[in-house]
């Protein structure tokens, strides 16, 4: 028997020892799995989808998207009309 197979012995006896014992409190893993899960749903649901970090007062944080595939020239022609529409509409100081 060579080595790594031996560590998979190992593994699997205390795996099989471990699960052997765990079974036997069905309602209590049962229960652990459903509060985990509540868990995670609430922590999930309550993380926002990007991060956008703090700014100093009067400035704003664009995020500027073109579709998948596009080219150098189109992001950059893309960007910059957005640049000048939010220049022209909302910088008027």
């Amino acid at each position: 028997m060579n080595t790594s197979d031996k560590i998979m012995n190992r593994i699997e006896n205390y795996y099989q020892s471990t699960l052997s014992k765990v079974l036997s409190f069905p309602k209590l893993i049962i229960g652990s799995v459903v509060l985990l899960f509540v868990a995670a749903v609430i922590t999930l649901s309550n993380l926002g989808g990007e991060f956008i970090p703090a700014l100093e007062e009067g400035d704003f944080a664009v995020d500027t998207r073109v579709l998948t595939g596009s080219n150098l020239n189109t992001t950059i022609k893309s960007t910059q009309q957005a640049a000048h529409v939010l220049k022209s509409n909302f910088l008027k100081y």
